[in-house]
């Protein structure tokens, strides 16, 4: 004999909201760190200018390398924006002595 638990359709219908909702606040939270993340980013390196799309992502390398046209983008983005800009989300491109700073 087996004995089986009675369960009303409310109940089950509270749980699956309840899960629901748990599902929807963790994807909500990943979103809203990621924008804060790309703002911070974007804060930190908003004084070098580049091309709109590496501002906040490294698309604009990928696009750029998987064409085959890197060199030619650079030349184009160094005569655009000067010898430092910024080539991706977190980092910088220097063709210029100038603008490295070496920490010894």
């Amino acid at each position: 004999m087996s004995f089986r638990i009675l369960t009303s359709k409310a109940e089950d219908t509270f749980k699956h909201a309840s899960l629901t909702i748990i599902a929807y606040s963790i994807t909500l939270g990943f979103v809203i760190a990621l924008v804060v993340n790309r703002f911070l980013v974007y804060r930190r390196l908003r004084h070098f200018k580049g091309p709109w799309l590496a501002s906040f992502s490294k698309l604009w390398m990928m696009k750029c390398t998987l064409a085959g046209t890197m060199h030619l983008e650079v030349a184009d983005v160094c005569a655009q924006y000067g010898k430092a800009y910024s080539n991706a989300s977190e980092s910088l491109l220097c063709y210029a002595m100038q603008y490295l700073i070496v920490n010894l």
